[in-house]
């Protein structure tokens, strides 16, 4: 299917190079981002307490192999790319087959088998967990067997003796048979049997207690054994969420920063050509007017041109059209910095930026959805920041869109005064910057306050949202830039939250959290 997807995607583009060149950088360039997600999975996985599990020691491998794979490809798509360098000249029939040859190539072939294998490798274990599970219920079997065989031959015993000795020697007995019967009927296994000496009577309810302890040891051993297999299904699956999450948000950024790629190439050549607009604009009326000055009494057919375009209006108001053109292109050449500030697309490493810059650009991106909501801003005087740009960008969008959707909310859309605060400053360290955004909605309930930053917890309706941007954002600021993000908020006065990250930080890899673009 990817085969057929990607001849799809590749044919159309034959007849023309350019268009050709594109997508095929494309696709490497995806194939790049796939070897950076796996580098940054070795790294996070290197410092995991369950690094020796042999569960995830077989994703690793897997994981390995998918590198392996993914790295052969990448080259493969290199040397198709260099191949189809001359498709200007190249003969269609020619082209397609070299495309057809690349699709059908050993490298492809095992690059899309890997989706499978992973698939395989859930699977896998959800077999694992329904052995853990059978294991536990042989167990219970097991259980249930010797506890009812030790009652068995207890009352057996217990009958016997009775028959020949005293009540001295039935006591302790009876002790065992009730400590039996009650880990029979309520499955607890603290219960022991007191054990006054070491007779025979001693030693069978010594025995009784090793027999306890023994089942007990056995199945905590079993439920920490599935506890295991569940913890490792649960990360498998929020991996895989947190890559479709990055994916999309990958996409976005593409997106934005090809808008604005597209649109400022025509907007500078028009705001530049306005310069030379202005001053041939300038010339023109100045002649009209030396026309006018020398020859006050032109001949009637010029006379009547005059006065039926309006000489004097358009003298007037054509200076004022060139200025409003002016402001107008200026306003783009500045949403278009806004969008590329947002994107990021070519700043995955560290760098020391300005604070204001990212919010901004975030604003402009958001700016359909805020509708009659007033924005107001506290900008402090800040320094640049070291941080990932693109990261702390995708928290800000995080956190404005959901001050956004709770200021659209029913219980708040009536409200004429609907703002949301954004105040920045030195923390009183003087060694980070504190960022807080509010809005004065109806606030988060407190049954759900402990709940924001896990993962998966949304209050939105299905399919439309995802659970992760909290989550995320926290993970970016905490574990990415060494910060702090918390929030306070209070019914129907609003919500708070306070973004706390250094100055300065040790240069290091991002974190395998998710990325904006």
């Amino acid at each position: 299917m990817l085969q057929n997807h990607l001849t799809k995607q590749l044919s159309p583009h034959l007849d023309d190079s350019v268009q050709f060149k594109i997508a095929t950088d494309a696709l490497l360039a995806r194939v790049q981002q796939v070897q950076v997600l796996l580098g940054k999975y070795r790294l996070a996985r290197a410092s995991s307490p369950h690094t020796n599990d042999k569960t995830h020691g077989e994703l690793d491998n897997l994981l390995i192999e998918l590198d392996a794979a993914t790295e052969q490809f990448r080259q493969r798509v290199e040397t198709f790319a260099l191949v189809m360098q001359d498709l200007d000249t190249m003969p269609e029939a020619v082209a397609r087959q070299h495309l057809l040859q690349f699709v059908q190539s050993e490298e492809f072939a095992q690059y899309i088998e890997f989706p499978g294998k992973l698939v395989q490798f859930s699977e896998y274990l959800e077999q694992r967990e329904e052995l853990g599970k059978t294991s536990l219920q042989q167990a219970e079997r097991l259980r249930t067997r010797i506890i009812a065989t030790s009652l068995m031959l207890s009352v057996a015993i217990a009958t016997l003796v009775a028959l020949y000795t005293s009540n001295h020697i039935a006591q302790p007995i009876k002790a065992v048979i009730d400590v039996a019967q009650q880990v029979r009927h309520n499955n607890d296994f603290t219960l022991q049997v007191p054990v006054a000496n070491t007779s025979d009577t001693g030693q069978l309810g010594i025995s009784l207690n090793q027999l306890i302890t023994q089942v007990q040891c056995l199945l905590q051993e079993l439920e920490c054994k599935n506890a295991d297999l569940n913890n490792a299904l649960q990360q498998l699956n929020e991996q895989q969420s947190q890559l479709i999450q990055s994916e999309k948000m990958s996409g976005l950024g593409q997106l934005v920063a090809g808008v604005a790629h597209e649109i400022n190439n025509p907007v500078n050549f028009i705001h530049g050509n306005l310069t030379y607009i202005k001053e041939y604009t300038e010339n023109l009326l100045d002649l009209v007017a030396h026309y006018q000055e020398h020859y006050p009494q032109p001949i009637a057919d010029i006379q009547q041109k005059a006065d039926n375009i309006d000489l004097p209006f358009i003298q007037n108001d054509l200076p004022k059209t060139l200025q409003s053109m002016a402001l107008g292109t200026n306003r783009i050449r500045q949403i278009v910095i806004s969008l590329r500030n947002f994107s990021r697309k070519d700043e995955a490493d560290m760098k020391s930026v300005d604070i204001h810059e990212g919010i901004e650009s975030t604003l402009v991106i958001l700016k359909q959805n805020l509708y009659d909501i007033k924005i107001i801003k506290h900008y402090g005087d800040l320094p640049l920041v070291d941080c990932y740009p693109g990261q702390l960008n995708q928290v800000f969008m995080n956190i404005l869109a959901n001050a956004i959707d709770a200021l659209k909310d029913p219980k708040t859309r009536s409200n004429p005064s609907r703002h949301i605060t954004i105040k920045t400053g030195l923390a009183t360290t003087g060694k980070g910057v504190d960022i807080e955004i509010s809005d004065n909605g109806a606030g988060i309930p407190e049954d759900i306050q402990n709940r924001i930053f896990d993962p998966f917890f949304t209050t939105k309706a299905v399919g439309e949202g995802t659970g992760l941007g909290m989550s995320i954002s926290y993970q970016i600021i905490t574990q990415t830039h060494g910060g702090q993000l918390g929030f306070t908020s209070e019914p129907n006065k609003g919500t708070t939250f306070t973004i706390q990250i250094p100055i300065h930080q040790a240069c290091q890899e991002p974190s395998s959290v998710l990325t904006a673009a």
